[in-house]
């Protein structure tokens, strides 16, 4: 069975040590969120699509906008579906989600490689960004994800 809610600290990204409660997929309901949010407090942030990009319920996703603005509510997803979340776009922090195959086998050398972020479509406003692998954080992975879920982690449901 796969975890659907559950609760721990960010170890990924900008919000890392963030009390954080994961949501995946779309059958999580509102009454779950509230119980849990009600009992602990210390939750600063929702992770909507967590366990690799996975299904959002955008009605949940509207009614914790309305009555938990106060948390910081992030959405992984894949590049290709931020089409699909453009209401969201003031209102969300994204983590985009871009799977390669044997990145692990560049590691040791980083510094001689970069990703390249890119919208050129003629409807829309042209941005380029780069950055160097290096100025990537590393998460070890290897050591601390355990399934979908980081050592720590509680699971909910």
């Amino acid at each position: 069975m796969k975890n659907k809610l559950w609760m721990g600290q960010e170890i990924e990204g900008m919000h890392k040590g963030d009390l954080t409660l994961f949501i995946s997929g779309d059958d999580i309901t509102y009454s779950e969120i509230t119980k849990v949010l009600d009992s602990h407090i210390n939750i600063v942030q929702l992770y909507f699509g967590a366990g690799g990009c996975t299904v959002v319920n955008y009605d949940l996703l509207r009614m914790c906008l309305k009555y938990h603005n106060e948390l910081r509510m992030t959405i992984e997803l894949y590049p290709i579906d931020l089409h699909l979340f453009e209401e969201f776009m003031d209102k969300v922090s994204f983590m985009f989600t871009v799977n390669i195959h044997n990145l692990d086998r560049l590691k040791d050398r980083f510094d001689m490689h970069q990703l390249k972020l890119q919208s050129l479509e003629d409807n829309s406003s042209k941005v380029i960004m780069i950055d160097n692998l290096n100025n990537f954080d590393m998460v070890d992975a290897e050591l601390l994800l355990q399934d979908k879920t980081y050592e720590g982690d509680v699971v909910l449901k």
